[in-house]
């Protein structure tokens, strides 16, 4: 579990899900939400990555684009995720459109954070993603996750990765600290959930109005 743990870092953030909070002596913290983007049809269609340019574009926000190699170590690192979870119920591996989904996330809250000010040090990129790679590289699963993909190559991208994380860490800390002064009986898993719930909503408004478009159906 630990192991589960380190590599998701803030993941459940970046997804848009909260654990539950305690609720006693205070108002019931806002429901979460799903994020919603423009996307081709619900499905869940298998793309052979490898057969793809890396430099194909899958996906536009704004400025910013999403390639193949991008949505490559996205669906890498879900499989490592998977792998670490064990199967089970609720443990259905990704599609490429909710790789897409977390890449698009990721850009808008390292987009947020610029706005903020918010920095991060590279070392500390750099020690949470050692701390990471040396648990789970001798994990059930991990060689077979990875299968495909340059190890040094992902393992580069799960640097960049950890920007958004620790971005993602001090935002919600921001955020919880607002919402302490209006509520100072809540527990700190209360602060938490409402932290959370609140950056997705930042994420929501702040897409609203991008230009999101997204090639998964011409690939």
């Amino acid at each position: 579990m630990r192991k589960l743990m380190l590599l998701l870092g803030l993941s459940l953030v970046v997804f848009g899900c909260s654990p539950s909070a305690e609720t006693d002596n205070k108002d019931e913290p806002k429901q979460d939400k799903q994020t919603e983007t423009t996307s081709p049809s619900e499905n869940n269609q298998q793309i052979e990555l490898e057969t793809i340019d890396p430099e194909t574009i899958v996906a536009e926000v704004d400025d910013d684009t999403i390639t193949a190699a991008d949505l490559t170590y996205e669906m890498k690192r879900f499989a490592l995720i998977h792998a670490l979870q064990g199967d089970g119920p609720g443990k259905e591996e990704p599609s490429p459109k909710t790789a897409v989904k977390e890449s698009i996330r990721n850009l808008v809250i390292h987009d947020i954070a610029e706005q903020e000010g918010i920095t991060v040090e590279r070392t500390a990129q750099k020690q949470r993603v050692q701390d990471v790679r040396k648990d789970v590289e001798a994990s059930d699963g991990y060689d077979d996750a990875l299968n495909g993909m340059d190890e040094e190559a992902f393992w580069s991208r799960e640097m960049d990765r950890y920007q958004i994380i620790i971005e993602a860490e001090k935002l919600i800390n921001i955020l919880m600290e607002d919402i302490r002064k209006d509520h100072p009986d809540y527990t700190r898993q209360a602060l938490q959930f409402d932290a959370r719930n609140e950056l997705d909503e930042l994420i929501q408004e702040k897409l609203s109005g991008m230009d999101v478009e997204v090639h998964l159906e011409d690939l």
